[in-house]
């Protein structure tokens, strides 16, 4: 009889942290998952952030390198067509960064993201035949890889490309 009992206490103590531990582990290496599957945003239509006009930054925008970006946008009016150029490119950077944090937050899927990254490069026609593409390509590859969510892979990144032209 003193052995059920043993065993009956050792169950009632283990059980209950087996469950707490595999728990833990399940919400640390799936939280993001398990945001989305409990919001139930799966499966919605994304918002009209593919289709709104690139915001300019600004100081204090939460954007990294936003007062250099607003302050330079502010300087070069009609100067250098090369410090046009390079402005565009500081501008689709600070853009990118914040469309693919946007995306990670409202948890686009993969098409989805392509979609919003397509229409942002075709609002600068000007950067497709640059030397600048491949530190965009870059910048889109990090920032997706950042958020872990969504990776995409250089020839996904080309194939956007060849989408704009």
């Amino acid at each position: 009889m003193e052995a059920t009992e043993f065993w009956s206490g050792y169950l009632k103590l283990v059980i209950p942290l087996l469950v707490g531990y595999y728990g833990l582990i399940v919400y640390w290496f799936y939280r993001q998952e398990l945001k989305v599957f409990w919001a139930g945003t799966r499966g919605r239509a994304p918002t009209d952030a593919g289709t709104a006009a690139p915001p300019v930054p600004t100081e204090g925008a939460g954007v990294e390198n936003g007062p250099v970006i607003a302050s330079s946008l502010a300087a070069a009016p009609g100067g250098d067509p090369r410090e046009e150029t390079l402005l565009q490119v500081e501008e689709l950077a600070a853009y990118l960064r914040q469309a693919i944090a946007e995306a990670h937050e409202k948890a686009y899927d993969r098409q989805e993201l392509i979609l919003l990254i397509e229409l942002t490069l075709k609002e600068y026609p000007g950067l497709v035949g640059t030397s600048f593409r491949h530190a965009i390509n870059h910048l889109i590859e990090t920032e997706c890889a950042k958020y872990g969510r969504i990776h995409l892979e250089a020839e996904v990144v080309a194939q956007m490309w060849e989408q704009v032209n």
